[in-house]
């Protein structure tokens, strides 16, 4: 069952003059692979089928069945309240400060992790220091604020109240049997100025398995088998075959009868010899796999073992006071023998004893590999979604975990936007917003549509204007918004018209401006917009000194003959901060005059160079082709600046002659 719940909130209530609606509703939910009671988008199943509920309260749905066991709440009312016409334990103006939610664990199966979910209702005026807390077993797994949600959520439970629902989820590693746990906070006002209340709290774990090669808390090792000597047995450490002194899996010391090979750290059977096997004589390599001073330790064939008193009743084969092999009817797990059928805690355990119906090979009711590429899983065969092999449990298998393509979890869906469908074909036309495109319907961002995933709609591709590939996003240099609309700029911002401008004269420097010395003073080298002003030097932007900046200068010195001469120079000497020709960078031109009707030579007389103060010149050498009524203008423009001794630019990038 799913409820929802849409509210709008006016700022002024005295002048309300807009309303609202909508149509075309769509819900859509994620579902959890079969047998799932918690998973995330990227669970398969054999990711998710290991969690188990360990405990659930408050989740009813009306006020009139909900029951407020569970928890025991300390300093706050145990009652039960309602939000709306939503029931919550605790609530507004009666749990707050110093109230406490208490939950004893006790008798936990043996897990490896722990999740805690629950939907918090945050009330009234929770600053930024005020913060929920949880803890389990004395451990903080979770402390936050919770104020960084936006207010435009706020008045979920009645108009004049600030509440929103936070919806929390912890996971966290925790092994322990027995816990507690509690739910805090450090409000440091009155119930009536901040309060809370929550719902819907779980608590799962997530059980170890033997034989999935992963090594868990309480196991040693894994190696994804049950096979007995093979130095990893039940998940934890044993000997090899014939090693009677070992660490780790690595043997030390073999038995009577075996010879230690050292470059292998393993035993091998000497052949020939007779010893006891339950007091009969036998060639060692018939039916006695471990044996010392001639009495056999393990025998083959389900043969009972004489001396089994440091082993307990439900043992067959023990050695050295370690379970290698449990009566019929046990399962070793761990080193110790569980009952196969009705023991909750045991991952084999099956609500009737018997092996799967898809179980290929089966002994003592335990399955050991399955059919038709199905997974064995807690001693179920299981079919593998996304295997590309479609089983008797699923609808299709595209071999994908993509949402809307038609085949989700192994299940038909329909494309988004497509209201019928049939096996994961859309057959109808799209709705407004969607194309119908290879029997899908699909968006186009930029047809000024609303629709599927997109967010917002602005028919434009500037990045940084509120909406950006059909998605909110944010002004440049503001760091907090919601929907496009900046609510908070960075450090050295201002918020001018939901844009982030800088704030020339507070003494940062901003990557709009040349220089900030802090001040809205012009003639002191910074000027009241933040540029550097001429024939001045800013250090780190704020530092500035009166330097006079070079300039480009032009003049003529003579004819001779159908050539004009003019000189290139400059006021001071300068220098390349760039190596690079500079003659490639001189841009030569004569106003109304096509490049046809002149030629113009350059001649170095001293090139600038990379890093080195020169006296910079160059001699022009002009030939006009066409007769004059007047003189011509030459212009000269450089596109590469050159600089003084105290790096200050030249003033003037283009003269004229």
């Amino acid at each position: 069952q799913v409820r929802a719940l849409f509210s709008l909130h006016w700022y002024d209530y005295s002048q309300i003059k807009e309303s609202w609606g909508f149509k075309n509703f769509h819900l859509f939910l994620f579902l959890c692979p079969p047998e799932c009671l918690v998973c995330s988008s990227i669970d398969k199943d054999v990711d998710c089928i290991t969690w188990t509920l360990a405990h659930s309260s408050y989740t009813e749905l009306t006020f009139a069945n909900f029951i407020t066991d569970g928890w025991t709440i300390v300093n706050g009312d145990q009652n039960k309240q309602q939000c709306m016409t939503i029931p919550t334990i605790c609530g507004k103006g009666v749990c707050g400060q110093n109230t406490q939610m208490i939950l004893n664990l006790q008798n936990l199966p043996a897990h490896a992790q722990m999740k805690v979910k629950l939907k918090y209702l945050r009330i009234g005026s929770w600053e930024w220091e005020d913060k929920f807390k949880t803890t389990v077993g004395g451990e903080v797994i979770w402390e936050s604020p919770l104020t960084s949600l936006p207010k435009y959520l706020y008045g979920i439970c009645d108009s004049t109240s600030e509440d929103v629902f936070i919806n929390i989820d912890m996971t966290f590693p925790h092994h322990v049997k027995d816990s507690t746990a509690y739910i805090l906070n450090n409000l440091d006002g009155p119930f009536t100025d901040e309060s809370f209340g929550a719902r819907d709290i779980q608590i799962l774990i997530k059980r170890t398995i033997c034989g999935d090669k992963v090594v868990e808390l309480q196991e040693q090792c894994d190696d994804g088998n049950l096979l007995p000597f093979d130095g990893c047995f039940g998940c934890m450490f044993s000997c090899v075959e014939g090693c009677s002194v070992c660490q780790d899996m690595i043997c030390l010391e073999c038995f009577e009868g075996w010879t230690y090979l050292e470059n292998e750290f393993s035993c091998q059977k000497q052949m020939g010899q007779e010893f006891s096997c339950n007091n009969y004589q036998i060639q060692s390599i018939d039916h006695c796999l471990q044996f010392n001073s001639v009495i056999s330790q393990v025998c083959e064939n389900d043969t009972f073992i004489a001396n089994q008193l440091l082993c307990l009743t439900q043992c067959q084969t023990c050695i050295d006071n370690v379970c290698y092999k449990c009566q019929p009817g046990q399962n070793l797990i761990l080193g110790q023998c569980q009952d196969l059928c009705g023991d909750q805690i045991s991952p084999y355990t099956l609500e009737k004893c018997f092996c799967d119906l898809n179980c290929e090979e089966c002994v003592d009711n335990i399955c050991y590999s399955c059919k038709n590429n199905l997974k064995l899983l807690d001693n179920e065969c299981i079919s593998i979604c996304g295997d590309l092999a479609i089983q008797e449990s699923e609808d299709c298998d595209d071999g994908n975990d993509i949402e809307f393509d038609g085949c989700f979890y192994c299940r038909y869906s329909c494309p988004k936007g497509c209201v019928n469908c049939e096996k994961g074909k859309c057959l109808d036309l799209c709705l407004p917003g969607f194309n119908f495109i290879n029997k899908v319907c699909s968006t186009t961002c930029g047809d000024s549509i609303i629709a599927g995933n997109e967010q917002c709609e602005d028919n434009n591709t500037q990045e940084y204007d509120g909406c950006y590939q059909c998605k909110f996003s944010c002004p440049l240099n503001c760091y907090e918004c919601i929907d496009g609309i900046c609510i908070n700029c960075n450090i050295g911002y201002q918020l001018i018209e939901n844009q982030c401008s800088n704030v020339c004269g507070d003494g940062i420097l901003q990557v709009q401006e040349q220089c900030d010395d802090g001040n809205l003073d012009s003639g002191d080298g910074c000027s009241q917009t933040c540029q550097v002003e001429i024939d001045w030097i800013c250090n780190q932007g704020y530092d500035c000194t009166f330097v006079k900046y070079p300039q480009l200068m032009c003049e003529f010195i003579e004819q001779k003959n159908q050539y004009q001469y003019a000189r290139i120079k400059f006021s001071q000497r300068v220098q390349l901060l760039s190596d690079i020709d500079y003659q490639d960078v001189i841009e030569l031109s004569i106003i109304d005059l096509n490049e046809t009707d002149y030629n113009i030579t350059i001649i170095e007389v001293q090139p600038p160079q990379y890093q080195v103060i020169l006296d910079v010149e160059y001699i022009l050498q002009i030939e006009i082709f066409t007769n004059q009524l007047q003189y011509p203008i030459l212009t000269v423009k450089l596109t590469e600046y050159l600089y003084n001794d105290n790096l200050a630019p030249l003033v003037n990038m283009e003269n004229y002659l």
